[in-house]
């Protein structure tokens, strides 16, 4: 089997992923603009995972709310509360996955070591196969998603390559998919070490044109962006 079953499978052309859905358009990591990045064109969405004090895995980029609330210091009831009077939404990782199994792929980020097991067995029992990805900036929690789920891929992210060995002994050491990293870092000379290995790459967060058709060719696997309508236009998507 291949470690990444959808690089360079999409017509020619890169997955266009919604950051955190299409936060432009709506609140990020939120049902509502996840479903909205899909309806304008994009492949699919990435999305955070965190824990919440009573252990339910939440989607959320930070690990407090905006007024100072650590997420892991409260139920995620209590959560749910204090922040939709801050009219901000804060859905279970069950739930966005029961919404989007079968609509889009989905790219989930875990920031914990310990959101692993709980989320790896959620995505197992609920996304369709082969429609999803596991990623994270710690080697730990991708070599734990291998063990725990080897016919799944896991991405190694990095904000930079500039000690490209460094960063391949990492994704050798974590059993790593591919690797996802910050546009700007990625070079020719980096694309082809990654290419020559057969290691896909992810780039965030893409919201310019020019940009995207650069990294488009250097034969980038998968695009991460904010304007999921603008960068599917340049394919003429669907």
């Amino acid at each position: 089997m291949r470690r990444f079953p959808l690089d360079s499978v999409i017509n020619g052309r890169p997955l266009i992923l919604g950051h955190r859905g299409s936060p432009n358009e709506l609140a990020e990591n939120t049902i509502a603009s996840f479903l909205r990045a899909l309806e304008e064109g994009a492949d699919g969405v990435e999305l955070d995972v965190r824990q919440s004090g009573d252990g339910r895995l939440v989607v959320f980029h930070d690990d407090a709310l905006q007024t100072g609330e650590v997420l892991r210091e409260h139920s995620f009831d209590e959560i749910s509360e204090i922040a939709a009077a801050q009219n901000v939404v804060v859905h279970s990782l069950e739930d966005v996955l029961r919404e989007l199994a079968g609509k889009g792929y989905l790219n989930i980020e875990l920031k914990e070591l310990d959101t692993t097991a709980k989320a790896a067995d959620l995505a197992l029992a609920l996304m369709p196969a082969g429609s999803y990805v596991f990623s994270s900036f710690l080697p730990s929690v991708v070599r734990e998603c291998r063990r725990l789920a080897p016919d799944v891929p896991a991405i190694y992210i990095t904000d930079s390559c500039r000690d490209p060995e460094r960063v391949l002994h990492l994704m050798a050491s974590s059993d790593a998919s591919g690797i996802g990293i910050w546009h700007q870092a990625l070079t020719p000379a980096h694309a082809k070490l990654c290419a020559t290995r057969d290691i896909p790459i992810f780039v965030w967060t893409v919201n310019d044109p020019a940009e995207a058709q650069r990294l488009a060719s250097l034969g980038v696997a998968g695009i991460i962006t904010d304007e999921p309508a603008i960068l599917t236009a340049l394919w003429k998507m669907p």
